[in-house]
């Protein structure tokens, strides 16, 4: 086994980690990698109750430069929210409820070059 992961295996590792620490908190996953040619993509979809998850995930070997958290940009939000709007209008049932709550989440996942998971950190996203 090569020292170091490929950016591909660091992101494979960190949603998988999120989905394993979701699922042990009672959630069930919706949809990994939804995608819209052209406008985005939601990393994660998840569900507990009336509770709907977008969440974006970045996983990181380092806590330099930003972190994971700084990576998230008014563009990448802009296009979070316009997938998710994608999202809801392909799935309607997914919000069956007028007072479901939608919740953006980022989620930093810091591992070690061999894809140990060292922390798993969520926070809401905000939009401008």
């Amino acid at each position: 086994m090569s020292a170091h992961l490929t950016s591909g295996e660091i992101g494979r590792c960190a949603e998988n980690a999120v989905c394993s620490h979701l699922i042990a908190h009672g959630y069930e996953i919706r949809h990994r990698n939804y995608a819209v040619p052209r406008i985005g993509e939601l990393d994660l979809v998840a569900r507990k109750g009336g509770r709907l998850l977008f969440i974006e995930v970045k996983g990181r070997t380092s806590e330099t430069f930003g972190g994971a958290f700084g990576s998230i940009n008014a563009g990448k939000l802009n296009r979070l929210r316009k997938t998710a709007l994608f999202y809801l209008r392909r799935f309607p049932h997914q919000t069956t409820e007028m007072n479901e709550e939608i919740i953006f989440l980022a989620a930093s996942v810091l591992m070690d070059d061999y894809g140990t998971v060292r922390k798993i950190r969520l926070e809401p996203l905000t939009f401008a």
